[in-house]
């Protein structure tokens, strides 16, 4: 069972999607995208990935056990959705 959780339909979208918000709050800030600057933007990329199968594979548990997409993401939000906003913040 494939299953879509994002903007885009492929693979990489999400990945996309992380790059284009730090490309995008870089420039707000003024940081330019320089060679120093991409590992950071990989990293934060790749911790936004790690939260996004930590909370999908809560999504698909909940999926398994027969409840709806709508009432899995909800139970998945609220028993992972506040530990990943902490660790996400600190």
């Amino acid at each position: 069972m494939r299953l879509t959780v994002g903007v885009s339909d492929d693979r990489l979208g999400s990945s996309q999607n992380g790059f284009d918000m730090a490309e995008a709050l870089m420039a707000q800030l003024g940081i330019g995208i320089k060679v120093a600057t991409l590992p950071v933007i990989a990293l934060g990329v790749g911790i936004g990935v790690d939260y996004g199968i930590y909370i999908y594979s809560q999504l698909e548990t909940k999926l398994k056990e027969g409840m709806s997409l709508q009432e899995g993401y909800f139970q998945t939000l609220r028993s992972r959705g506040k530990p990943v906003c902490f660790t996400g913040i600190t």
